[in-house]
């Protein structure tokens, strides 16, 4: 017994003395794609890319240089599109929410020089779906859509039910690769593609058609909520905050030398992604801009490059995408009648904006308050007006008759680009002297129309019509990193 705990000892002093194992922190972002069955006698529904967002915030810990376990909160959306065949920018689509707790096995292969990494991995997946109606009951469907399109050759009449609350809570399994880039300066930056395979349905599309007053069809579309993801993000070493403990301590006034001149590098790099609330204006009060819930919050992200030229002040420019769609809803008096969604097959807007930014240090150097103004140049890449087929809804009401709503509308930027002010607030903080988090609040003011939707509509025999304009103007919540660029003599 004696020798067996010896040896014990000795393997586990030895595996001590070998490597000092790292903790990391890491934030990624990037999409998933969901893989759907469809069953269409009709053959005029087909399944289409169904990217959906989710973003990551792990905490992964080494075992020794090659084995690791990782874990962490992720957020992810599943999205199930349907395209009508020969009906461009007509869709059926369902969305679930998730919130998601990883767990996975990882194993490194040193690729070069301890720089470059392939790392595989194992993991499972249990998810909350955020979708999921306590009070109700999974035959119970989470939304309806119905529709008419009408051409100079055929017609088409289509009823919709979603059903996204069949589970509380489900299971994943995941595999996948990571290429990963460790830095001199600690960070790591990766790029993950995964699989990922559910085992119960998540999801489930019901939709009755019927072309050209022809006879019905059932079609029916679902997903277990399987699928090829791909993510982007960094991470950073935080086990060196408390290893050396002794050490750091010792050497406190270099630390606190080597944040000031993380805060004080000429040059750094930034990297952001949020929400972006967007303010239209409308010309009819039958006709306003279509309501937007957290999760339908239009995304944006963006790049820049930064120069300091004081250690208060600098200019900052670069370049950011804003994912637009046109929405709007129909009312009369104090009744809604129906509201609509669609956008310009995914073109959105993009913004080369010019900031001057002053930095206000607290916490020995760690935190700062970071106000700015500016302005920036909003463009597309949209070359034509969208049209929106034409949609009948109808309505049972309480008094028994049925009410009928057909509408149309048409998407134009007559401008190519227009002008937008600036300003905005941030927070900043430092984590090590080659990375820091950021997160901000801005406004963007816009003075001229860059997009506007005209929606016509009929109702009980009577026309109305009018036009939702923007003009830029939005709020944006963002997080991100920055990463100071020190020259070859400042390392």
């Amino acid at each position: 017994m004696k020798k067996k705990t010896l040896l014990l000892l000795l393997i586990l002093s030895g595996y001590s003395a070998f490597a000092q194992p790292v903790t990391w922190l890491g934030a990624g972002i990037g999409c998933r794609n969901l893989y759907s069955t469809l069953s269409d006698p009709g053959q005029l529904l087909q399944t289409t890319l169904s990217p959906g967002l989710s973003y990551e915030f792990l905490l992964a810990q080494e075992f020794s240089n090659r084995i690791i376990v990782e874990s962490g909160f992720r957020v992810v959306q599943y999205n199930e599109i349907l395209h009508w065949k020969n009906r461009d920018f007509w869709t059926v689509t369902s969305t679930l929410n998730s919130f998601q707790i990883p767990l996975r096995v990882k194993y490194a292969f040193p690729l070069y020089a301890d720089k470059l990494y392939l790392t595989s991995f194992l993991g499972y997946d249990l998810s909350v779906n955020r979708n999921f109606n306590p009070h109700g009951s999974d035959l119970l469907p989470n939304g309806r859509g119905s529709g008419k399109f009408i051409s100079e050759t055929d017609s088409l009449n289509y009823v919709s039910l979603e059903y996204t609350s069949l589970h509380r809570m489900f299971s994943q399994m995941e595999t996948g690769l990571t290429f990963s880039y460790r830095s001199s300066r600690g960070w790591e930056c990766f790029l993950t593609g995964s699989y990922s395979q559910g085992f119960s349905k998540l999801m489930e599309q019901d939709i009755l058609y019927a072309r050209n007053d022809e006879s019905a069809y059932n079609a029916q579309s679902s997903s277990k909520g399987s699928g090829f993801e791909v993510i982007a993000g960094v991470s950073y070493p935080i086990s060196t905050l408390w290893q050396n403990r002794t050490q750091q301590q010792k050497n406190r006034a270099g630390r606190l030398e080597a944040l000031q001149a993380a805060r004080e590098a000429r040059w750094y790099l930034s990297l952001e992604s949020g929400f972006t609330r967007n303010y239209f204006s409308h010309n009819q009060p039958e006709i306003v801009p279509g309501f937007e819930s957290y999760v339908e919050k239009d995304h944006s992200w963006g790049v820049a490059l930064g120069y300091q030229f004081t250690p208060c002040w600098f200019v900052e420019s670069g370049y950011s995408f804003d994912l637009f769609w046109n929405r709007y809803v129909l009312r009369e008096e104090e009744e809604w009648l129906c509201g609509q969604g669609f956008r310009y097959g995914g073109q959105g807007f993009r913004q080369i904006p010019l900031k001057v930014k002053y930095a206000q240090t607290f916490a020995q150097q760690r935190l700062a308050v970071v106000p700015y103004l500016g302005a920036s140049l909003i463009t597309h890449r949209v070359t034509q007006a969208v049209e929106d087929s034409s949609l009948l809804l109808s309505t049972n009401l309480s008094d028994g008759f049925t009410d009928t709503l057909s509408t149309a509308s048409i998407a134009y930027r007559d401008k190519k680009a227009a002008p937008l002010l600036l300003a905005g607030i941030g927070v900043e903080y430092t984590v090590s002297p080659h990375l820091i988090l950021t997160m901000q609040a801005s406004y963007a003011l816009g003075f001229e129309d860059i997009n506007r939707l005209h929606v016509a509509y009929e109702h009980q025999g009577e026309e109305h019509q009018g036009d939702i304009i923007y003009q830029g103007t939005n709020w944006t919540l963002s997080w991100g990193i920055k990463v100071p660029l020190y020259r070859a003599d400042q390392e």
